[in-house]
Formats: C-alpha cells, sequence, structure tokens
C-alpha cells in the first residue's frame, strides 16, 4: 500500500483474513513505526505474529536529525517502538525479521554514535542510505536536508523491461491497479480495475503487457525513464529467480543472483 501500514483502519480485519493462508505467502511492509504506538501490547504482538519481515525506516542519530530528514519530532516516540518490538520478538519462537534501515544526512555521525551501536545489537542493519530516488521526479535535491544526495537515474537509454512490473500487482485503496506501485504514488499509469475485473484478467490485459514492455518496446513512461529504482528484468530473473515463489521472501533481494 502507499502508506505507512499502521494508517490502514481496516488492518485487522486484513490480518484475520490472511492469517488462514499464511503458509502460502511471503508476508512483509515497510514502516516508519510511529503508528504503532496507537496499539495496544496485545494488538502489536499480533500484528508481529503475522509477519515474515518488518522494515523499519528510521532517522537518526539524534532528535534533530531525525526532525531534519522525517520532517517530524517523534524521535523518542519511534524509538520507544522499537523497545517494545525487542521486548516481543525475545519471547517468540519464530519471531518476524526486522531490518532496519536508516536514512540519514551524515552517515559518519551514525556510524559513530551510540544509538547505531545499540540498535545494531537489536535489529539487523540492512541499509544506511544517504541517497535518494526522486520517486518519479516528485522529490529534487532542495527537498533533501543538507548532506543528503539527489541519485540520478541510469535508465533512459535502458532496453530491457524493468522488473518491477513484471514481479508486483499493485491495488490501489479505490480500486485502481497501478503498472508500477514502486513509484507511481499519484496514480498516472492505470492498468485495470478490481471493482470491474479479476485480477487474472488484469494482469493478462494489453494496458498490463504494454506497460510491462514499454523498455523494450520504446514506449517507457518518463516516470520509468528518470528511476533510480530501475532493475533490469532480465538481469532479475535468472538464476535463483527463475524458481521463485511467493513464499521465498522479498523479490528485489533476488535481483543480483549470479
Amino acid at each position: 500500500m502507499q502508506a505507512d501500514i499502521f494508517s490502514d483502519p481496516l488492518l485487522f480485519s486484513r490480518l484475520q483474513t490472511i492469517e488462514n493462508y499464511r503458509d502460502k505467502f511471503y508476508l512483509y511492509a515497510t514502516t516508519n513505526l510511529l503508528g504503532a504506538a496507537k496499539l495496544s501490547d496485545d494488538e502489536l504482538e499480533y500484528f508481529l505474529r503475522q509477519f515474515s519481515l518488518l522494515q523499519i525506516s528510521f532517522g537518526g542519530p539524534t532528535k534533530d536529525d531525525y526532525r531534519s530528514m522525517f520532517g517530524v519530532d517523534v524521535f523518542d516516540i519511534v524509538n520507544k517502538q522499537l523497545d517494545r518490538i525487542h521486548l516481543m520478538i525475545q519471547k517468540y519462537k519464530q519471531p518476524p525479521t526486522i531490518h532496519l534501515y536508516f536514512r540519514i544526512s551524515d552517515r559518519l555521525k551514525l556510524e559513530n554514535s551510540r544509538e547505531f551501536a545499540n540498535l545494531s545489537k537489536k535489529f539487523i542493519v540492512r541499509e544506511v542510505r544517504d541517497s535518494f530516488f526522486s520517486w518519479g521526479g516528485l522529490i529534487s535535491q532542495e527537498d533533501l536536508p543538507k548532506g543528503a544526495i539527489l541519485l540520478e537515474s541510469g535508465a533512459q537509454s535502458m532496453m530491457d523491461d524493468c522488473a518491477a512490473a513484471w514481479a508486483t500487482l499493485s491495488v490501489s485503496p479505490d480500486g485502481r491497479v497501478l503498472g508500477c506501485g514502486c513509484v507511481d504514488w499519484k496514480n498516472k499509469h492505470i492498468i485495470g480495475n478490481m471493482h470491474f475485473s479479476k485480477i487474472k484478467e488484469i494482469w493478462q490485459s494489453e494496458d498490463a503487457q504494454r506497460f510491462r514492455r514499454g523498455f523494450s518496446e520504446g514506449n517507457a513512461p518518463d516516470m520509468c525513464r528518470i528511476c533510480a529504482l530501475y532493475t533490469s528484468a532480465n538481469k532479475c530473473f535468472r538464476a535463483n529467480m527463475a524458481n521463485y515463489k511467493p513464499s521465498n521472501g522479498v523479490y528485489y533481494n533476488y535481483n543480483f543472483a549470479p
């Protein structure tokens, strides 16, 4: 979903529905974790038990650094949620995997901080990022704090189709289906509507196929041409991805299989 998962008013009814099919899915989400503060301990524990992976975006290492990156003063609240989660997963026989993704503007300051050392002991630090995508042109260098870098895209001249459109199908809350759920936050490229068509029909539709073949047929949208998240489908789907199943994990972790 193109918002933080804790903002979904139907979150727990969705989790209860999918609980009967948990063995068929690798369930994961990315969150800034702020919304977890409104959950009781029982609710948060139930939420965690349904997931295989929770990816947490975190600023830091200080209140000021967090506010500079995220624009809100919630450093202490998010830290408290991290402490709650750490205590809970220590009790589980099969705890969900927790990955921390640091979003910062001063890598050296973060990596030399006490906050980073403490969190690294509790969770897996998957990424420390001080360079950022434009998200289809929505973000400019002026939007980033001092020290952070806006990434340039290398997709302008690519002929291989992008893996994202071949690996995923993204449905907006209103039922519209997006050709790319990674970047198309303004719903510019719609390939179908769940209110009028079955999901298989949408996936096989001419609109969907045209969007997926945008690079190879030379008509990729401008949004795709400037995207720094571009990954070659030919490279992504060879070797390890050849026998990929939905329960195997996050597809983009297989991008660089030999």
